[in-house]
């Protein structure tokens, strides 16, 4: 390993790593951007419970699998479903199915949008499922209903 390979790792791993600017960057072949690995898995600390749970960030093929499985009979995008669906193929430890997620509504929603959010941030969703749900329940309409946006 070189000398300047050396350099970068240790001041990675002291936290002084500056990401390359998109100028440094090179263009990437079709077989690097397949090989990277950019799928994460993470931890999330879940102490209202006594312990962890484990998450995993989407493919864009998962992605587009739960939206569409999220849309309601009027071709509308049903927040709670799509919430649901995330958090079930979100959470990888410990494995949850549908009906035990369901039993999940009724711990408390702080630890639950947590962990939402967390599956989220990883999968690149939490600006586009906001602007989902803003068209979806048109902001300002006569239902009143009000949906953060991500600042």
């Amino acid at each position: 390993m070189s000398e300047a390979a050396t350099q970068e790792e240790a001041a990675v791993e002291e936290g002084n790593h500056t990401p390359q600017q998109p100028s440094e960057l090179r263009i990437l072949t079709v077989e690097e951007i397949l090989a990277a690995p950019d799928i994460h898995d993470e931890e999330v600390d879940c102490p209202e419970w006594g312990g962890k749970v484990v998450v995993r960030g989407f493919t864009k093929a998962k992605q587009q699998q739960l939206r569409r499985e999220a849309v309601d009979d009027e071709g509308e995008l049903d927040m709670e479903k799509m919430e649901m669906l995330i958090f079930t193929n979100g959470v990888v430890e410990p494995p949850l199915n549908a009906e035990q997620v369901e039993l999940l509504k009724e711990k408390s929603a702080a630890v639950i949008d947590r962990i939402l959010e967390r599956i989220m941030d990883l999968s690149g969703m939490t600006e586009a499922v906001n602007k989902e749900a803003q068209k979806s329940f048109r902001l300002g309409s006569r239902t009143g209903v009000q949906v953060p946006t991500s600042s």
